[in-house]
């Protein structure tokens, strides 16, 4: 739920930031592997596989909505956790709009990439529900990234019902960088240049604010 608190931070980002968001810059190759957690074996690795782009609501909704978004962005988070419950509940439960996530590590910082990695095993190992759910609960824990994002993983993975190895195997070795590196590149192809970057029926918005979306979704 949006709160006056709550509204009242968004404002504050917002109107500090411009745009609001994170500016992108180039692609980073990839990232060398990291030593995995303890006790998660290679065989707990999420499967290699090429996924699709995680959904939300019904397909023949008359709107869709695309969001950009960078695990390690703190614009992201914050749409997250303080717009994003309010987009779902006035217009993807209400069957008005198809919501679409895309990677697009700006990147802020490696785990721009390994988180990316991480969640996209969890979307392997079940279902575009259950990638939103590790979404949401992997950006709460992003003040742990630098210090240690693979507790975060595990973490935000056992937060959601997902066995936390797989993913966080996901993390330490980059393992969907191909199905990142693909998202990046269609984004950066019609304009994607921060996070979050949201489009209405293919239209860009001009920041994340409810209000912004409010007024680029078409009445019923």
């Amino acid at each position: 739920m949006i709160t006056r608190r709550s509204t009242l931070r968004l404002t504050a980002v917002t109107a500090g930031a411009g745009l609001a968001g994170c500016l992108g810059g180039s692609s980073q190759p990839g990232l060398p592997p990291l030593e995995p957690p303890s006790g998660c074996a290679e065989s707990a690795a999420a499967p290699s596989v090429s996924l699709e782009t995680p959904q939300l609501g019904e397909a023949g909704a008359p709107v869709t909505m695309d969001v950009y978004e960078d695990f390690a962005c703190g614009h992201c988070r914050t749409y997250t956790e303080e717009v994003f419950p309010a987009v779902r509940r006035l217009y993807i439960d209400t069957g008005r709009v198809q919501y679409r996530f895309h990677d697009f590590p700006i990147p802020v910082n490696e785990w721009s990439y390994r988180i990316a990695s991480a969640a996209r095993a969890v979307q392997a190992l079940s279902d575009d529900s259950r990638f939103f759910a590790f979404v949401s609960a992997v950006f709460a824990e992003q003040s742990r990234f630098r210090e240690d994002g693979l507790a975060a993983v595990q973490a935000a993975a056992r937060a959601v019902g997902v066995d936390p190895c797989a993913p966080a195997l996901a993390a330490a070795t980059d393992q969907y960088r191909g199905v990142v590196d693909a998202s990046r590149a269609d984004g950066a192809a019609i304009g994607v240049d921060r996070t979050p970057m949201i489009f209405v029926d293919g239209a860009p918005l001009t920041d994340y604010r409810l209000s912004t979306i409010e007024a680029a979704v078409p009445s019923p």
